[in-house]
């Protein structure tokens, strides 16, 4: 599978569990889940209904996710595998800290970055 086929998968992926995808289950197991959505309404991301489980600065961080993923692409020829490998670093420790639901979405992208960094060549 070539890098293309690679970015547009992720990309899919993370569009459709960041913003279309919904369920009534939900992993609230994150370190700091109560006390972020405390925050404010951009980090409420469960209210124990059917509904995506992903709060508004999560879908900002997808969104960034997305763009760094055809950078990455677009643009193989600067070291853009550092910036897309601490992005995702970032990302993996926010949703652990505050959505465990965002981190169990990404565990695929995550794996499919490690695939992309070993396996093609950039």
């Amino acid at each position: 599978m070539d890098l293309k086929s690679i970015t547009l998968i992720e990309s899919i992926y993370l569009f459709y569990m960041f913003f279309i995808f919904k369920t009534s289950y939900s992993f609230n197991m994150a370190i700091f889940d109560k006390e972020t959505q405390s925050i404010g309404s951009f980090f409420i991301h469960d209210t124990n209904h059917y509904q995506n489980k992903i709060c508004d600065f999560g879908r900002v961080l997808a969104v960034i996710a997305i763009i760094l993923a055809w950078i990455r692409y677009y643009y193989r020829n600067i070291d853009s595998t550092t910036y897309t490998i601490g992005f995702d670093v970032v990302c993996v420790i926010l949703a652990l800290l505050m959505n465990f639901n965002a981190l169990v979405y990404i565990l695929p992208l995550i794996l499919g970055e490690y695939y992309v960094i070993n396996m093609i060549d950039i």
